[in-house]
């Protein structure tokens, strides 16, 4: 879903008021801090973490915050990723990267210590949402 917001502009309950879809925001406060450049947000399922893309440099990569104390990790390795989307228990990420030249789908940890590369039909795939029950 792209909002049109950077989620630099964003507090975590104007955010969720917007993909919940309840109505504008009625204040923005700057949340994120690292990098040049920091889109995509997605809220967690809880709504205590963010995930964003945030570019430094000339690399696109996935950030999680944990909302509540402002500490954000980079989960990925790459320098193409973006579109992130939590899994619907909020233990996973997907995202799109670049690999051996084409487009494909990732899975990470919140930690980003476990990665997974999705199979694919060969074809370039590009903005992931995880669908009902995880499918």
């Amino acid at each position: 879903m792209n909002l049109g917001f950077r989620a630099s502009a964003l507090t975590a309950t104007a955010l969720a008021a917007l993909l919940a879809g309840s109505g504008p925001a009625t204040s923005a406060e700057r949340v994120t801090f690292s990098g040049a450049y920091n889109i995509s947000p997605a809220l967690s399922p809880d709504g205590r973490t963010l995930a964003y893309v945030t570019r430094n440099g000339g690399a696109f990569k996935v950030m999680v915050m944990d909302l509540a104390s402002g500490g954000a990790t980079a989960v990925t390795d790459t320098s193409d990723d973006e579109s992130p989307s939590f899994s619907p228990n909020g233990r996973l990420l997907i995202y799109a990267t670049r690999s051996g030249g084409r487009d494909v789908l990732m899975t990470t940890t919140l930690d980003g210590k476990i990665r997974t590369r999705l199979l694919s039909s060969g074809v370039d795939v590009r903005e992931p949402v995880w669908g009902p029950f995880g499918r």
